[in-house]
């Protein structure tokens, strides 16, 4: 989101920015200047992206592996990957 509000910033025609939520817990582990305030999305004061991450918070949500709904609905898993892509079964 930092990266995206940056750079449509710097489009003098720039119409509309996609802006969802993030979780608390996602917040908590990467907290950001970006605010959103009164229908705009402000990009705060801190130097560069102005996101930072906390390790020691991130720590305690080790990596799971996961498949996107799409993905899983359909029954694709790693072990269909024929020739470096994924073939239904």
């Amino acid at each position: 989101m930092a990266a995206a509000l940056h750079f449509d910033l710097a489009i003098p025609n720039f119409g509309l920015q996609e802006y969802m939520r993030h979780t608390p817990q996602t917040d908590a582990v990467f907290p950001h200047a970006y605010h959103f305030k009164e229908g705009f999305l402000h990009p705060g004061d801190r130097p560069g992206l102005g996101v930072d991450i906390n390790e020691t918070l991130a720590a305690q949500y080790p990596y799971q592996r996961a498949y996107l709904p799409v993905n899983s609905a359909r029954g694709w898993h790693d072990d269909q990957l024929v020739g470096g892509t994924r073939s239904l079964p």
